[in-house]
Parts: C-alpha cells; structure tokens; sequence
C-alpha cells in the first residue's frame, strides 16, 4: 500500500491548546499510522517536508445543504441538472475551502453519495440524511396557505429537500424508506423555520412525543441517530426526552440548556457557499481559536459517531488532513484565507492540492 511521510510538521493534537512542532505523521493507504514526536522510520514512503507549518485535520461541517441554488429551499421547480450542478460545484469548493467532511442536513442522496464514492465528481466526505421529516403545515412544508398540490397534482411539500409525514405510522414508514435508500442519519423539523412560508413560527412546537420517539426508534435500531431542527429550550428538551442526538440552530436556548454545540453552516447553494468559512470569524467574538477548531473537528467528529476516526491526527484515524501555513491558535484568520494559507489538502489519504515547495 503506498505510504506518505509527513515531517517536520506542526501539529494540532486533540489537547488544542498549542501546535506540537517538529513532529512526523505516517499515512498508509487511507489511514493514519503513526504520530510521533521523534523521526519515524520511513521506509519507502513519499516524504512531505511541511516545513514546520502546521498539520491539522481537516475541518467538518456538521450543518450543510448542498441541493439548492439559492436561500430558498422550495426547490420543486427547478432543473435538475442544475441542482446538480450546483450541488458538485458546492462539494467540490467546500473540500478547497478545508472541509473534508460534511453533514448535509437535508437534500443529498444515495447519486451524489454515489457519484463522489466513483469519483465522479470531487468533495468531501459525505454523511446525509436524504429527505428531512416535516408534519403538514411543518417547519419544511413549503407549501404558502393558497397552495395545496405541486404541479403534478401531489401532496408534497414543494421542494426535494423534505417529505410530509403525520402521525406514528407516517412518520415510521418515511424514516424507514429514507434509511433504505442509504440516509446516514435521520433529519426531521420539530419546530418552525425562519425562512419558510407556511404559517408555523419558530418558536412553535411540531411532531407529538410518540412521533419523535417513533422517529429515534427507527434510526436506532439502523446504528444511527436523528437531529433535530429545533429553536426554543422547550423544544430541545422534548427532542432531548425523546432521545435525539444532535439539536440543530436551537437559537433560543438558555446557557444552562446549552452544554455542547457543534461547527455547522446551514448555508444554501452556491453564492452562500462562498461565506463556509466566515463561521470561524463569527465565532471569534463570543469563542477562543482552541474552542472553536475543537468544534469543526473533535466535537463534530463524535456527534457524527466517527470518534477517533475522523477530525483528529491519531493513529487508525482516516487520512483527512490539512497544511496550513500560519499558527490557527494565534490566528484563526489563516483558515479563512484558503487560496493563500492552505497549502495541502488529503482526504481519504488521496491529495487533492499541495502548493508546498518542491
């Protein structure tokens, strides 16, 4: 199996308090083998000077939506080449920004999971949820009040981001068909939205408690879990009660509600893919550098239920890696300036750039 040898790095352990210079990484095939602080025995590797700069995992976005074209999620209308397009393009431009991981929280299927597996097309690692779970009238129902069927006469919520379910039966046999077709996880909407045109608030509770635990029953018994978008602390702690794993936006939440929260975006389509990496400077006024590198790897690697597997350079973890130049702890800006700070890029233990001196 071919063998990359990265020396002379700087590197961001798991501790994240400062970079641990003048260490070796080892990278065999897809996985990372050996991190050592002394020189390791290289054999007939592929030696990466990285000049001491820094080694990092490559961040995740636990909060994406790739199959759009704009803000607007009632999507039913347009071509599907494009949102293709989009989508490929959306994928493709996240891995350069440093995201060799993403959670797509409504829209992405088994095709594109497909298509980036045959490398078809370029983008990171993909876990998706398929068809986010909304009631009638839910937070992503799209439908306005005067509209009842989509133009070819069905019930739907007029985007191909959702499917409406009501009641346990319902909303059991929608999560069952999402996990058939190959859902990472399970997305359902037990609260409003903000941007949607149904008449359900924000602050609005939606899905009874059975209907939420009937949902988390059916991702269990897969080895999987739901997330939830939700906003008030009521509404996170009745998807809490009911077992959801991971709440989503929970924008009016107590401090005392919020123990952990994870790095996501929830931006839509092209143009909004081109602010991924405004979230880090977002975070700088209310979090530390450690904190919030912490979050787009560690945190989001074990929300995912990919602990030691992904966001982290330790041995068996996949070879998802990223060379920096600048010290992210002094700077969290040198992540948001890709095209001059971010020299390499390995997802998979594939290299997709390396502007690393010859």
């Amino acid at each position: 199996m071919p063998q990359t040898l990265f020396t002379n790095a700087s590197l961001v352990l798991d501790g994240f308090t400062a970079l641990q210079p003048g260490s070796d990484v080892l990278v065999k095939d897809s996985q990372i083998v050996s991190v050592s602080a002394e020189p390791i025995d290289h054999g007939d590797a592929t030696i990466i000077d990285v000049g001491g700069r820094t080694l990092m995992p490559g961040l995740i976005d636990a909060h994406a939506h790739i199959m759009g074209l704009s803000l607007t999620p009632k999507n039913i209308s347009y071509p599907a080449a494009e949102l293709t397009v989009a989508s490929a393009n959306y994928l493709r431009n996240s891995l350069m920004d440093g995201f060799t991981t993403i959670r797509e929280a409504g829209g992405a299927d088994h095709a594109t999971a497909r298509l980036l597996a045959e490398g078809m097309i370029v983008g990171p690692r993909l876990f998706y949820s398929g068809k986010a779970l909304t009631q009638t009238g839910g937070g992503a129902d799209f439908r306005t009040p005067d509209e009842h069927v989509d133009p070819c006469g069905h019930v739907g919520p007029f985007s191909n981001m959702s499917v409406i379910a009501d009641g346990i039966d319902e909303v059991r046999k929608a999560a069952r068909e999402e996990l058939r077709k190959g859902a990472t996880q399970i997305k359902l909407f037990a609260s409003g939205g903000v941007v949607f045109p149904a008449e359900g608030h924000s602050t609005l509770y939606e899905f009874a408690e059975e209907e939420l635990r009937a949902v988390v029953e059916e991702a269990a018994s897969r080895g999987t879990y739901v997330m939830a978008h939700v906003y008030t602390d009521e509404g996170v702690r009745r998807c809490l009660k009911a077992g959801v794993r991971s709440i989503e936006h929970a924008n009016f939440v107590t401090e005392e509600t919020m123990a952990m929260i994870g790095f996501g975006t929830d931006l839509w389509g092209p143009d909004a893919q081109k602010s991924q990496l405004r979230e880090f400077e977002m975070r700088q006024d209310v979090d530390t550098p450690a904190n919030i590198l912490r979050s787009a790897t560690v945190t989001n690697a074990e929300l995912l239920m990919q602990k030691g597997k992904l966001g982290t350079l330790a041995e068996g973890a996949y070879a998802d890696l990223l060379i920096v130049e600048g010290d992210p702890f002094a700077d969290l800006g040198v992540l948001m300036n890709p095209q001059k700070n971010l020299k390499f890029i390995m997802k998979d233990g594939a290299v997709y750039k390396n502007e690393l001196p010859a």
